[in-house]
């Protein structure tokens, strides 16, 4: 077996020992992986999962921070289902809430329940009404 010269790559991390099955006192040079390459490249792995994690953390703050602002100042737009259409009615001399809720009132509501609504539709804390007044009706 002739010793020759072996091109060992920089990152490989070279040992001498005498190899199983070589004459007595002979060594060669043994080739194996550097244990400092895996564990840089290990580094690296941990600090881009780290900045990926971070960059993960940063755009959730930021989404978070934009849902509040745009909760507080809003965008001046309103949603369809936030508007809601009433109709209204001028009290005429001699007319009461009850008198209103007579005629408006589905038939199966109850009229008391109705004033309640219009009440609270309108702001009112008593059943007291004049006339011109305009009064919401409640959906």
């Amino acid at each position: 077996m002739s010793n020759s010269f072996m091109y060992i790559p920089s990152d490989f991390h070279r040992s001498t020992h005498t190899a199983a099955g070589s004459a007595a006192g002979r060594s060669r040079t043994v080739s194996r992986p550097s244990s400092n390459r895996f564990e840089a490249v290990r580094a690296v792995v941990v600090r881009l999962k780290v900045r990926l994690l971070a960059a993960a953390a940063a755009l959730l703050l930021c989404v978070g921070i934009a849902a509040v602002l745009s909760a507080v100042i809003g965008d001046g737009e309103v949603q369809a289902g936030a508007i809601r259409t009433y109709e209204h009615v001028v009290v005429q001399p001699g007319d009461s809430l009850w008198s209103i809720a007579e005629g408006r009132a589905k038939k199966s509501e109850d009229i008391r329940v109705y004033i309640e609504k219009l009440k609270k539709v309108n702001g009112l804390s008593s059943s007291a009404v004049r006339a011109g007044q305009v009064l919401q009706l409640p959906q």
